[in-house]
């Protein structure tokens, strides 16, 4: 008779090992705006300079197109050159500055040639100044051959970015308001709440000036040339 085999002891069931705890998953970058830098109070000078400007706008060239008339011969005598029919977007930001109490150090009527001026008397400030501007101060344009405007505001958002808000002279040919990119601007003129240089020597007759539609004019005493682009 043959031999059973023994019965055999059933096996334990095994438990299966609880599955390595993961990492928590990192939290999805959220898009945010470029950060406001606390806002600066505008000085009185500059407030009334904005209050002047925002006054102007509508104010247009007669005939449109023309670089002249009589609210644009006020903003070009703003500037050192005399005549007319010549680009006024920077005798307009000086016309401004001069209503709202301030002596400019300069009265140049190119917009980039007025840059490079105030860059000596360390009025400047760079793009990425743009927190340290305020309300009056003077915005300088890589639009055209070069453009000047008043600063009204700044705004930041998400998809925009820092938006520059500013009132124009001869844009379109008239004074309206203009909201353009950060990444345009060539660098802010921060004017002093203060009297201007003084003893300034006397200015050139002469002088090329541009606008925001890229024409320019060189303009000699009271007459203004047409010039071709290649002129410097």
């Amino acid at each position: 008779m043959s031999k059973k085999n023994p019965k055999q002891p059933s096996a334990r069931p095994v438990k299966p090992s609880p599955p390595a705890s993961s990492p928590p998953a990192k939290p999805r970058p959220v898009s945010q705006a470029p950060a406001v830098p606390k806002p600066l109070v505008p000085p009185a000078k500059h407030e009334k300079s904005v209050a002047a400007a925002v006054a102007d706008i509508g104010q247009r060239e007669d005939p449109m197109g023309s670089n002249t008339g009589g609210y644009v011969l006020t903003c070009q005598r703003a500037t050192w050159l005399t005549g007319t029919r010549f680009p006024w977007c920077r005798g307009a930001t000086l016309k401004w500055r001069v209503q709202g109490g301030d002596k400019p150090g300069d009265r140049s009527a190119g917009a980039w040639d007025a840059l490079e001026r105030a860059r000596k008397r360390d009025e400047v400030l760079d793009r990425g100044d743009w927190g340290r501007a305020i309300p009056g101060d003077e915005v300088i344009w890589n639009v055209g051959s070069g453009h000047s405007s008043l600063l009204e505001r700044v705004d930041t958002s998400v998809t925009a970015g820092v938006m520059i808000h500013t009132i124009d002279g001869n844009s379109g040919d008239q004074v309206k308001r203009c909201t353009r990119p950060l990444s345009q601007v060539r660098g802010f003129i921060a004017w002093p709440d203060a009297p201007g240089l003084g003893g300034q020597s006397r200015k050139p007759r002469v002088q090329v000036v541009g606008g925001e539609s890229g024409r320019r004019k060189l303009v000699v005493g009271r007459v203004a040339l047409p010039m071709r682009d290649k002129v410097t």
